[in-house]
């Protein structure tokens, strides 16, 4: 399991940000806990929990270079812990599986 300070200090390359926006459909995103994914909101894109803002908007703009001190002052309804816990978990899954462990998220 990543330690409390591997975890506030994730950050992806724009190229990394990139593969995992290009193969979001194929993390299972049930398992990552801050995210939900209902229906009426956004016609059931995984957004971050009680909000209507998609995970991918992190992606698109990490891809475009933006930091995560962007993200969080462009769209203050979410919080620095959600986006590390998405990128974190998105980069367990970006790993080949016989090259990681399982972490609980």
């Amino acid at each position: 399991m990543l330690s409390d300070s591997e975890q506030m200090n994730i950050s992806l390359s724009p190229q990394m940000a990139r593969f995992i926006r290009d193969n979001r459909f194929m993390i299972d995103w049930s398992q990552c806990p801050g995210v939900e994914s209902v229906p009426d909101k956004l016609g059931g894109a995984w957004v971050f929990s009680g909000t209507r803002m998609p995970v991918s908007v992190v992606f698109e703009n990490l891809e475009s270079g933006a930091s995560i001190e962007n993200i969080l002052e462009w769209f203050p309804g979410i919080t620095r812990t959600q986006i590390e816990t998405v990128l974190g978990f998105a980069a367990e899954r970006a790993i080949s599986p016989a090259r990681r462990q399982e972490r609980p998220y």
